[in-house]
């Protein structure tokens, strides 16, 4: 985790930011091996029980298809490096 051996409040602090990358299906800023650590790091906190709670039943099918849209009309300015 961000700050030690459990979850904590700096992993709550950054998902908020990374989650929408990933709403925006903008992952590809840290997937393929670009930065393994918060690909992992997303992963392990998409796998606690949670993240179902708080984060997918929360979320509705338009507000993620919304989100897709728009990280579409961003995705081809991407930059990556």
């Amino acid at each position: 985790w961000l700050s030690g051996a459990s979850f904590g409040l700096a992993d709550c602090a950054a998902l908020p930011y990374v989650l929408r990358f990933d709403h925006l299906n903008l992952a590809q800023i840290w997937g393929g091996g670009r930065l393994p650590h918060v690909e992992t790091w997303l992963e392990a906190v998409k796998a606690r029980p949670s993240y179902e709670t708080a984060i997918v039943s929360y979320l509705s099918g338009p507000a993620l298809g919304m989100f897709a849209a728009v990280g579409s009309l961003v995705e081809p300015k991407l930059v990556l490096g």
